[in-house]
């Protein structure tokens, strides 16, 4: 084991949004860091890359478990990666595995790190679609879906506008991690989805991870689709 590459983890784990002046002790002056995002060059702009990105989330830290050097003043450490964010998940925490290529001579001079950028961002990206002329009102009624959910504890995971005028929502619920579909109609969205919260709350919370569907295409009241296993009687109930 290094002891460079161990000492250099063990501060580097110790970062955190009040101290990143502390930079300076791991990085030389005219450091060029890279990831799969993005390329920044100077401790300045180190510095700047690191104080937005614990800005933008709620938790952040660094478990190191692997120091492998592979000649003088080179080496990788493997990690793993964990964080909150807000909009992400529900704000549940996302693990991501990398590693980390480093160059130094008394501090490092070069930094490069290898993940996968879909499992850090844009695999816990809502999938929004619809016609090109509604991009606009898809995003906006992503918006307002959103927030009526959240407090219930789902995510909105996908949202589709389809050609005839209906909506078609998929969210996943943050305890469990079970997704459910909710099918909304044409008309009168944001009134369907909040009768659907005043049910929920009422009727539905307590059995929510045997939940497939919702059909809230009802004047009154909803249908739901159980999971299996579920008693034959039971499959679909319609709820007023």
């Amino acid at each position: 084991m290094s002891a460079f590459l161990h000492d250099f983890a063990e501060r580097f784990a110790a970062l955190n949004k009040d101290n990143l002046d502390l930079l300076g002790e791991l990085y030389s002056n005219d450091v060029l860091f890279r990831d799969p995002l993005h390329e920044v060059r100077g401790l300045p702009a180190v510095h700047r890359y690191f104080a937005e990105l614990y800005a933008n989330v709620e938790a952040l830290r660094f478990e190191f478990h692997g120091f492998d050097q592979v000649a003088e003043g080179e080496g990788y450490l493997r990690w793993t990666m964990r964080y909150r964010h807000p909009r992400l998940r529900g704000g549940a925490e996302i693990a991501v595995e990398g590693c980390s290529h480093l160059l130094w001579h008394e501090r490092v001079y070069q930094h490069r790190d290898y993940f996968d950028a879909g499992a850090l961002l844009y695999e816990h990206l809502p999938l929004l679609s619809g016609p090109q002329r509604a991009q606009q009102q898809v995003m906006q009624q992503y918006q307002v879906l959103s927030q009526l959910l959240r407090p219930m504890g789902f995510t909105v995971v996908g949202l589709q506008l389809r050609e005839r005028g209906s909506w078609f929502l998929s969210a996943t619920e943050n305890a469990s991690g079970q997704r459910i579909d909710i099918l909304l109609g044409r008309d009168h969205v944001v009134e369907k989805m909040r009768r659907f919260a005043a049910i929920y709350e009422r009727e539905l919370k307590e059995q929510s991870a045997n939940i497939a569907r919702i059909d809230l295409r009802y004047a009154n009241g909803l249908a739901v689709a159980w999971r299996e296993p579920v008693e034959p009687a039971a499959a679909e109930q319609k709820v007023n």
